[in-house]
């Protein structure tokens, strides 16, 4: 015949159950826990640095000083087209342009993740109608993308984002779209 337990006992047992129990709540909070870091590590670190290097090359910051008015004095830029600098607050009427955008203006729209893509027809071997149509095909596929002409420049394409900048001589599709996909959308304060 089976022995009964007493109340002391029982309460004994219940209370080292429920001690059990709330060891394994803890135990499967702190794994939750664990899985969720690993988690946003695989989706945020390991992409960024299994990508490769970023297209383009770096070009040094020279910061996002606000200035009143174009025309104004200010520091000289350290790239042709303008990767960072001094820049007045004014947006890009629009995002293909055959007119030349004020570089304080390209400054502007790089500082609140744009893309440009400058074209100079005065040194590209080619049509330059053409060209400006392959760009703006491009570019008006994705937002804050501008395509301007900019005659300051030895190449015939130049893309520029913050700090970064990619000289091409011709079109080239995948290496447009990697450098924007890498960059717009990006901001940078200001």
């Amino acid at each position: 015949m089976a022995r009964r337990k007493s109340r002391s006992q029982r309460l004994k047992e219940r209370r080292v159950e429920r001690q059990v129990a709330q060891k394994r709540r803890q135990i499967l909070l702190i794994a939750g826990g664990v899985l969720a870091v690993i988690a946003v590590l695989g989706a945020v670190v390991v992409p960024r640095l299994t990508r490769g290097p970023l297209p383009g090359e770096a070009v040094a910051g020279l910061g996002n000083q606000h200035i009143q008015n174009l025309g104004d004095p200010h520091a000289p830029y350290n790239s042709s087209p303008p990767t960072s600098g001094p820049h007045i607050e004014l947006h890009a009427e629009q995002t293909v342009s055959t007119e030349p955008l004020a570089p304080e203006t390209q400054v502007h729209e790089l500082e609140h993740g744009g893309v440009f893509i400058n074209y100079n027809c005065q040194v590209y071997d080619g049509d330059c109608s053409a060209l400006v149509d392959d760009l703006a095909n491009i570019a008006t596929s994705y937002n804050e993308v501008f395509v301007a002409p900019y005659e300051d420049m030895a190449t015939p394409i130049a893309l520029t984002a913050w700090e970064r900048i990619d000289r091409l001589s011709a079109v080239d599709r995948g290496r447009i779209t990697a450098f924007i996909d890498a960059f717009a959308g990006v901001n940078h304060g200001g």
